[in-house]
Parts: structure tokens; sequence; C-alpha cells
């Protein structure tokens, strides 16, 4: 997994083939994920009146969100943690990673933690 999100975050601009595969992972999990939010939306169940209604879900749907993307950053922390563990033998390696850390400031991990609680 971290060699597919350091593939993800590439700076250089260059496209191989794992890059590409990193995006069609990533194209195909949104496609399937707006897929599936759209099936949810036309179900139908068998209310508490005992009727057939639409199954309506959007409590229940931004909570399985908001639980899925709760991962994202404790995943990410761990995975710059242990760049910096790998890289604590080489100090050129290790500056660089400290350099592209400094470009990331608070700023952007609180626009990130906006939308996983709206």
């Amino acid at each position: 997994w971290h060699e597919l999100i350091r593939l993800a975050t590439m700076a250089d601009g260059e496209c191989d083939a794992r890059a590409a595969l990193v995006f069609a992972v990533g194209l195909i999990a949104g496609t399937g994920c707006t897929i599936c939010s759209k099936e949810l939306f036309q179900m139908t169940s068998i209310g508490l009146s005992g009727k057939e209604e639409q199954f309506r879900p959007p409590l229940f749907q931004t909570w399985v969100m908001f639980l899925g993307m709760s991962f994202a950053l404790p995943a990410h922390f761990f995975m710059e943690w242990r760049r910096k563990m790998n890289a604590r033998e080489s100090p050129d390696q290790l500056l660089r990673i400290e350099a592209e850390q400094a470009q990331i400031g608070w700023h952007t991990y609180k626009m990130l933690a906006v939308p996983s609680v709206s």
C-alpha cells in the first residue's frame, strides 16, 4: 500500500504502469461507490406500516461515508511515519521527506477534516 500511495502522490509527473494502475483502481472504486449510492436511493423496503416504501438512507449513508473516510487521515499519518522510519538511514531522503511535509500544513488537514464531519 505504501508504494501505491507514493505513486498516487508523485510530483514529478511521470506515469508508468503502476501509476496507471493506481489511477484505474481509484476510477473503478469511485465509479462503483457512485453506482452503489444511486442504487441505494432507488431501493424499496417494507416499512413499519407494513407497506412498501422508498428506502431513504441519508443518515445511514452519511454515517457509512464518515466511517469509511475516518480511516484516511490516520492511514496518512501512519504512512508518513513509516516513510520517515524507512528513511532514517539516509539523511538526504529524510531531508527530502521533511521538506515535502513542510509544504503540507495544518490548514490542509483542516480542509480535509471539514467534509468528513459535515
